[in-house]
């Protein structure tokens, strides 16, 4: 009887990424920003808490605002994810926290944008996202 052990998760600072950092995969004009939980041990994967998906270009006004020209998905109650850490680069705050902020004026001002209300589920766009991912790079998988 064979025992298969799953990766230990870990800090290793060989790591490309560390707890806490936030990344960005981008494929196909669409954006996805998460935080890194931690990194699988011996392996190039990375464990990852969806943040917000864009789709489009990003566009800041001159007073560095975010512009809510491209589709916006909160994704903060989506479920973690398990992907190869090629996917990823880091992501600067500077890039991540105006779409948060934008996404939390949103909500707590109870307004309807019609960048984030769309026909599809921010479920249903990081499903697709991650279909196309793996159909683009089958020799991450």
């Amino acid at each position: 009887m064979q025992h298969f052990s799953q990766p230990k998760l870990t800090n290793a600072p060989e790591s490309p990424f560390q707890p806490y950092q936030l990344v960005c995969l981008e494929h196909g004009g669409t954006y996805l920003y998460a935080e890194v939980v931690q990194m699988a041990d011996g392996k190039q994967v990375c464990w990852v808490r969806p943040l917000v998906l864009v789709r489009g270009t990003l566009e800041w006004s001159q007073d560095s605002t975010l512009v809510p020209a491209s589709s916006l998905y909160d994704l903060r109650h989506c479920s973690d994810l398990l992907l190869p850490s090629a996917l990823f680069r880091s992501a600067f705050d500077t890039e991540v926290i105006p779409l948060l902020s934008h996404l939390a004026e949103v909500e707590s001002s109870n307004l309807v944008n019609i960048t984030l209300n769309t026909p599809e589920s921010p479920q249903a766009q990081l499903h697709q996202l991650l279909k196309q991912v793996c159909l683009g790079h089958p020799e991450l998988f």
